[in-house]
């Protein structure tokens, strides 16, 4: 209970025929229960992220899966419809150790799992451009050994710094309308998103078939062994390596491949599907939650 209780003070009011008063003093309490109400939310959240975090390095995995829930239930996630690619989702971040994050993740790897799925019947190799701590290969990579399987990886290729992001172009800059501005602000630094070549491969130990390029995008392209695609997976956010992955892997897909992003809410990347499509006159599919499809004909 507050003290004062602010139902008294309310009261004194009203009993004192200040009704615009009374009305007022509430509203304001109310907006500011609400306000340290949703700060108390998000630092019960940032605990259980640190739980989950914490107990997936241990190999603690009820732990992991009840702080999962209680981000969840905390942040008004709810399942998604389908269970096997739910129970898949917790086991890829507790594999990568990716503490849960909001909705929009979720669905971009229900959307990613739907993907897979349309190419899972093509020849021809996988590529993730830009892994980070390798939750989205691990999804595909179960994807496929559980729907379509087995499958340990081979045929399967990873192109990453491993260093986090490079510097940004001319092109990435946010504009002062830029959706969620000050979000992408805090992420688009050069060495956001960095994690280990040796941390990625502990964390997709299950899959030993692998392989791993190791530099920037699109320099780490060149010399490359000329083979077919059948799925690419781009998350390197900015212009540069977006449109160099767009470049060279295009033109490479085999009928029916795709090519996926999760980038375009960031302005460079963007930019580089835009410039891309509209050169080779190419249809690009706007998908929720800022991602963008190419499919080859």
């Amino acid at each position: 209970m507050l003290k004062p209780n602010p139902l008294d003070r309310v009261q004194e009011l009203i009993n004192a025929g200040k009704v615009n008063e009374a009305l007022a003093f509430s509203v304001a309490v109310s907006e500011n229960l609400s306000r340290a109400l949703s700060d108390l939310t998000q630092v019960q959240i940032r605990i259980h992220l640190d739980v989950f975090k914490t107990a997936a390095r241990s190999g603690v995995m009820k732990d992991a899966r009840e702080s999962q829930r209680q981000v969840e239930l905390l942040s008004k996630v709810t399942k998604l419809a389908d269970a096997a690619v739910e129970e898949r989702y917790f086991q890829g971040m507790y594999a990568t150790v990716m503490a849960p994050a909001g909705v929009n993740r979720k669905s971009r790897h229900m959307t990613l799992v739907e993907q897979v799925r349309q190419i899972a019947g093509l020849q021809g190799a996988i590529v993730e451009c830009g892994c980070f701590r390798g939750l989205s290969s691990w999804m595909i990579c179960q994807t496929l050994n559980e729907e379509f399987g087995p499958f340990d990886g081979t045929g399967f290729h990873i192109f990453d710094s491993f260093e986090g992001l490079s510097v940004p172009a001319a092109e990435d800059a946010l504009a002062p309308d830029t959706k969620d501005r000050e979000r992408l602000a805090v992420m688009m630094v050069p060495g956001s998103f960095s994690c280990s070549e040796e941390d990625v491969r502990r964390n997709l130990a299950a899959f030993p078939g692998i392989r791993y390029r190791r530099g920037w995008l699109p320099q780490s392209l060149e010399g490359e062994d000329e083979r077919r695609y059948r799925f690419i997976h781009l998350d390197v956010d900015l212009f540069e390596p977006t449109l160099g992955a767009l470049e060279y892997f295009y033109p490479r897909l085999v009928p029916g491949g795709l090519i996926l992003s999760d980038d375009y809410g960031w302005p460079g990347g963007r930019k580089a599907f835009d410039q891309f499509c509209a050169q080779h006159r190419i249809q690009l599919q706007i998908l929720p939650n800022n991602q963008a499809l190419l499919r080859k004909v």
